[in-house]
């Protein structure tokens, strides 16, 4: 099962949604309303981990980031969210959006792939 859209693929492999965004784009609040959307319409009322893997996000502003670390919003229907940091400014975005929105579900951020589906594995 998967999902493409304008921002991300998302791709439902054994019970962990995997997602990776478009490179250099720019999240505003009706981005992410569109985001949660468009995952919401395509999966339903599935309950499933995320992997975000590869997440070249250029830039989000604080009403998306709101949004999106909101458990009736972005959140909803989501067990827990791993990080893919690739890069040393993936780490520095993850540490700074965990810094100032700490979301109310497990997460963590890995180094790799391999580690972080290890991790979600207990919240399938």
């Amino acid at each position: 099962m998967q999902l493409n859209n304008q921002y991300y693929t998302a791709t439902f492999i054994d019970g962990i949604m995997q997602v990776e965004y478009r490179p250099l784009i720019d999240i505003t609040l009706p981005d992410a309303q569109r985001i949660v959307e468009d995952r919401t319409r395509f999966f339903k009322n599935l309950q499933f981990p995320v992997l975000i893997k590869n997440s070249k996000i250029k830039s989000i502003d604080k009403a998306a980031r709101d949004y999106l670390f909101d458990l009736h919003y972005g959140l909803k229907d989501i067990r827990a969210i791993a990080f893919v940091e690739t890069s040393r400014v993936d780490q520095i975005i993850i540490r700074m959006i965990f810094h100032r929105h700490t979301p109310a579900i497990p997460h963590r951020s890995f180094h790799n792939e391999a580690d972080a589906m290890r991790w979600l594995e207990q919240y399938r």
